[in-house]
């Protein structure tokens, strides 16, 4: 084809376009895609950030309690006992000669004390003991304490604003022969 040729179609197609009205069809066919508008809308995305409420600090404590512990002690006592001397009779009989021997020792009877036998002027000194109480501690389990951390969930709910383009358009002249709208979607 020439480019005179040419022109003169473009030339014949302006004129068509401006003179001749073309009516909108139901027809598929007819119809010429001209352009693509892409509407957005936002969705909710939910994500979880983690925000210290607070703290628990968790320590041992040392504490002192005085308490009475009841405990048994042993104390020595000296008991001296006085008997009367009565109708006490020699452990052997004298006889003979050697009874002035046996009167002497007789009158002065061997006398013992804590298995040691004590002689005239002589002193014995008694030791008494008396039990103290030492008190020694050991260290026992008494408790065990468990600590958990537990995730707890709820259902809550959390307020959004949400934006969403909608297809606005204004019409200038009288179109209404030929713009065909279809029915708007609900916003």
């Amino acid at each position: 084809m020439s480019i005179e040729s040419q022109k003169g179609q473009q030339s014949n197609l302006s004129q068509t376009t401006e003179t001749t009205q073309v009516p909108l069809s139901s027809n598929q066919a007819d119809r010429e895609l001209v352009g693509v508008l892409q509407l957005h809308a936002e969705q909710p995305v939910v994500t979880y950030a983690k925000e210290a409420l607070g703290q628990v600090v968790i320590r041992r404590e040392l504490r002192t309690e005085v308490i009475q512990v009841p405990v048994e002690i042993q104390t020595d006592v000296l008991i001296i006992e006085r008997k009367p001397a009565g109708n006490t009779a020699p452990s052997t009989p004298v006889s003979g000669a050697h009874e002035a021997q046996a009167g002497q020792t007789a009158n002065l009877r061997e006398i013992m004390i804590d298995g040691k036998s004590l002689d005239v002027g002589e002193r014995v000194e008694l030791v008494l003991q008396a039990e103290q109480p030492v008190v020694q501690k050991q260290v026992v389990l008494v408790e065990e304490v468990d600590i958990y951390r537990q995730t707890h969930r709820e259902q809550q709910h959390v307020q959004v604003d949400l934006r969403h383009e909608v297809l606005d358009w204004q019409q200038s002249g009288d179109l209404t022969q030929h713009v065909k709208r279809q029915a708007d979607k609900p916003e």
